[in-house]
């Protein structure tokens, strides 16, 4: 009982059941009111020293930050630690698009002196990547607010880029555009409509145009319709614009019904016509796309360029692709390539061997190269072979320009990736015993052109067996290998108890592991597979360590379906990909493994 109740006459009648009389009810309303005084006064006095403890708390969270560490860090120090948290794009992933969610505009918003300084470090600015939204399909520009919407994304575009422009100060940029203006049905949108989009969409290239002198690298994946269409200024520039160029990745996507260039546009491409983009006087890293005529019709100075990736020429097959382009540039260091599928169409080859003394990466995409091909090359430093090409299906198993490659060059290799759909389980194995001093293996399956390859699944368990057999009077296979790699889809896979061999083999379980291992051969450091299949009650770690292998220091990643994945719904994902990747494609950031993630 408290003392504050104990001055009550009702106390013996608390918590029971006694009703009070009419003299007592004004008594107790009395003694209540009393004591809501004494409460209400309480309530100010507590709302005073609420007041007075959150000014000492404010007080002290006001001065304790003060003492934060990141005060005492020098403007310099941050200015780093701001670039350092600039986006990269990833095979799979550009993230370094204009927007609000953009490292930039979130540090420069946390407070006024991050502000300064991130507006005070013009390298925070340089990499100005802008992806044009696609203007509203018919059915969506007549609902209402469609094309607001768009025209909307495209004033905040033209801001941002004209912001990171200005705060980059005359640095060096990395330039990337991706899309255009291709209005479908224009004929039923208003004029005023159609030109205020076009006004947008050239607002932005002019703006990128005006500060070509201080290009480094771009990317241009543009959409052409027409010789206005608005990006179409970006080819035309001139060789005295581009004085900073080094890097320079250009396709042109032409957007007619028929998706080929009538004769005025071609004559007006820029790229195809002479044009002086694509010879910037100190270009050393070019990527080209699909272009209307010829390469060695391009104006490029070959002989100066030390990476290349070139896509097939669209039109007529040349058949002497690509034997001039290498040719014509002895220093290179990476080239990636795309082979047409040549058909009835008989390559011309050189009568001499070509030779690339200075080729460390070579990466084959597209269709399999002629088996000419490999007889033709001189590569002494060649150490990185990627081939994510499909056959010939009507070559024989153990023949074609793939397997040539791998039979003259292996020897010298330490990274390869392959595309498992020119492989069988025999081949693959055959290939693998070319290739003695890998330290890193790939499995993928390339994404494009790749619409007719659901046949029955190869398993390549017995290749992974092969890789598992440790010393024997032959030797191990590839006794190297440190990395390997896989990305399983419904066309190649191998079952997790092949995985779990090839693992426990290639790491020391125990201490007789550890003495029986040959000191030429390598332990594998990392292993990343991508299973199509749903995961199992044990997954690949944890069978390995109930068998007791050590896998400390190791990278170890197996990723599962949730559902697996059948051919039908393959076919899906491989036309959705190849749509996204055709149509939209960008050498920043998609998802074909090439050479093209050189620029940003």
């Amino acid at each position: 009982m408290s003392s504050a109740s104990a001055t009550s006459p009702f106390l013996q009648y608390l918590n029971a059941n006694y009703v009070p009389s009419g003299n007592e009810i004004g008594q107790i309303q009395a003694l209540v009111q009393d004591r809501q005084k004494l409460v209400d006064a309480l309530d100010k006095e507590i709302d005073v020293l609420v007041k007075r403890r959150e000014e000492h708390s404010r007080f002290m969270k006001e001065h304790s930050a003060l003492l934060t560490p990141v005060r005492r860090v020098p403007n310099e120090i941050l200015s780093l630690i701001f670039l350092a948290s600039l986006p990269r794009n990833s095979p799979t992933r550009r993230r370094t698009i204009l927007s609000k969610y953009h490292p930039a505009v979130v540090v420069s918003h946390v407070c006024q002196r991050w502000r300064r300084a991130s507006l005070n470090t013009p390298l925070f600015w340089t990499v100005i990547d802008i992806d044009i939204p696609k203007f509203p399909a018919p059915h969506e520009s007549a609902v209402e607010g469609g094309v607001d919407w768009w025209e909307g994304q495209l004033q905040v575009i033209n801001e941002m880029a004209r912001a990171w422009i200005s705060r980059s100060a005359s640095y060096s940029l990395t330039i990337s555009l991706t899309g255009g203006l291709h209005i479908q049905a224009p004929e039923f949108l208003e004029e005023e409509i159609v030109s205020r989009a076009t006004e947008s969409v050239a607002g932005i290239a002019d703006a990128l145009c005006d500060v070509s002198d201080r290009w480094k690298a771009a990317h241009l994946s543009l959409e052409i319709v027409n010789v206005t269409s608005p990006p179409s200024r970006l080819l035309h520039l001139t060789f005295d614009d581009l004085i900073r160029l080094e890097s320079l990745s250009v396709k042109v996507l032409i957007k007619t019904p028929d998706m080929s260039p009538s004769p005025e546009l071609r004559s007006n491409l820029g790229i195809a016509s002479g044009g002086e983009l694509v010879k910037a006087p100190y270009t050393r890293r070019l990527a080209i796309g699909r272009t209307w005529v010829p390469s060695m019709s391009l104006s490029v100075d070959w002989a100066a360029l030390t990476e290349l990736s070139l896509a097939i020429p669209s039109g007529r097959p040349d058949p002497a692709f690509p034997f001039p382009v290498l040719t014509a540039c002895p220093n290179l260091t990476r080239c990636s390539l795309e082979f047409p599928h040549t058909g009835t169409v008989q390559l011309q080859t050189p009568h001499s061997e070509i030779s690339l003394p200075n080729l460390h990466t070579f990466e084959i995409w597209g269709s399999e190269p002629p088996r000419i091909f490999a007889s033709r090359l001189h590569l002494p430093s060649l150490r990185h072979l990627s081939l994510l090409c499909q056959p010939h299906y009507t070559r024989k198993e153990y023949e074609g320009g793939a397997i040539d490659l791998i039979q003259k060059f292996g020897h010298d290799l330490t990274d390869v990736a392959l595309d498992t759909r020119g492989f069988t389980e025999s081949t693959l194995t055959r290939a693998l015993h070319l290739l003695p001093n890998i330290v890193s293996l790939r499995l993928v399956e390339g994404s494009q052109h790749h619409l007719y390859s659901f046949q029955t699944p190869v398993i390549f368990d017995s290749a992974l067996d092969e890789l598992s057999r440790r010393g024997g009077e032959q030797g191990s296979l590839c006794p190297k290998l440190e990395r390997f790699g896989c990305e399983m889809t419904t066309r190649s896979v191998f079952s997790q108890p092949a995985l779990v061999r090839f693992i426990a083999s290639r790491r020391s379980g125990s201490h007789v592991q550890q003495r029986n291992r040959p000191t030429t051969e390598a332990s594998l450091k990392s292993a990343v597979v991508a299973f199509t299949t749903r995961k199992p009650a044990k997954a690949a770690r944890d069978v390995l360590e109930e068998m007791g292998v050590d896998l400390e220091g190791m990278t170890l990643i197996t990723t599962y379906q949730r559902e697996a994945i059948d051919s039908a719904s393959a076919m899906q994902v491989q036309m959705d990909d190849l749509y996204d990747n055709y149509v939209y494609a960008s050498t920043v950031g998609q998802r074909r493994r090439t050479l093209g993630g050189w620029f940003l």
